[in-house]
Formats: C-alpha cells, structure tokens, sequence
C-alpha cells in the first residue's frame, strides 16, 4: 500500500530568534541540518525507503529534503507554509492570536486575514490539492517536506477537535522533522496512521 510521510523542515535561524515565519524565508541553523541528518538515519535504519519526494517551494523544505533524500524531487507552491501577511519577519509576539483563540480554533483561523494574511481554507485546500496529487503519482513510499502552520491546517481539518488530535498522538504544535504517516486508499483518499518524531525515537 502506497504511503505519505508529511514532515515539517529543520530548525531556520527565524525558529530560533522566534520570528514569524511564513511566506518568507530563512535558512536552516546547523541544529536544523542536522534534525536532517539524524532523520535520514533514523529512515535507513527502520528500512523507510522513498522512490518519490516533494518538497515546498521554500529554501528551508528543500534543503531539508536534500540532507533526507538524493532523489529527484518536485517542488510544489502548494505545500507552502501559511501566509502571516504584514507580520513576515516579525517577531512572534506582534499580532499573535491569544491563547484562547488558538484552542477555540485549533489553528490560526481566518487571524491573519485582517493582516493580509492567509485564512486556514485557503491553506487547507491547497495542501489538500498537493496531497492529492501526490497520492495520484506513481511510487510506494512519498517524502514530503512541508512547514508547520500548514500541516497544521491539514490535519486539523481532518481531526477538529482537541480530544480527536491527543487520541491520535497529534500536539497542537508541529515540532521540527515530526512525520506524519499516510496510507492512500484505494479510492486516493488519506488515512492517517500516526505521528512520530525521528528525533526523539532513537533516545
């Protein structure tokens, strides 16, 4: 059965100084090089071999994905990370949401709009696009290199409710290199089987 691994990038210098990171860029720090690395180990020594790779249109998804993989790869738009609008570059605490509409939502919502920003729909329809065209492609095993803010939209669309995401192991926040496995079904739907950290799991 084919599957997806949806995983957010390395550390970037704006994870680090906590700047928001969306539509801009930044690179990744040498802790995020090697998060890559170590990820790459942990898929060789649990015998995770990808025939397919995609990876955003943004530095720090495909340079993660070159320190992972030496396939040939497809970027697609698609897969990027959220739009913050007027606050790109800031620092993380400019125009955040408060907690409570960050639970009440489960994501950003339609905040950043307001900002010039991008509303969750959006976002979640174009990674569900992505996603589904992957899925349509040729191969067995895809690696997907992709950001947090939009796995986030994905996945809580199909889990939309705080207890639904703790039953299936899922934390609000998606931390770096975490995987995301799929299996596509025979009618190209996605069934998620579970999330894991290749950091964490070799300690």
């Amino acid at each position: 059965m084919k599957k997806i691994y949806l995983i957010r990038h390395g550390e970037t210098l704006f994870n680090l100084t906590k700047k928001r990171q969306g539509a801009c860029d930044s690179p990744l720090t040498e802790t995020g090089i090697d998060q890559a690395k170590k990820a790459k180990e942990y898929f060789n020594k649990h015998e995770i071999v990808f025939d397919k790779a995609y990876c955003s249109t943004q530095e720090r998804a495909e340079d993660t994905l070159n320190l992972i993989t030496d396939l040939d790869y497809e970027r697609l738009k698609e897969l990027k990370e959220w739009n913050f609008g007027v606050y790109e570059g800031e620092p993380e605490s400019l125009g955040a949401p408060d907690s409570d509409y960050f639970l009440t939502n489960l994501n950003f919502g339609d905040w950043w709009v307001k900002h010039d920003g991008e509303d969750v729909k959006e976002v979640r329809a174009r990674m569900k696009n992505a996603l589904a065209k992957i899925a349509a492609d040729e191969g067995e095993n895809a690696i997907v290199i992709s950001h947090g803010g939009a796995i986030r939209s994905f996945i809580t669309g199909i889990f939309p409710s705080k207890d639904l995401l703790e039953k299936n192991g899922i934390e609000l926040g998606i931390k770096n290199l975490a995987t995301l496995e799929f299996e596509v079904l025979e009618n190209g739907e996605l069934k998620f089987v579970h999330l894991f950290q290749p950091l964490l799991e070799e300690k």
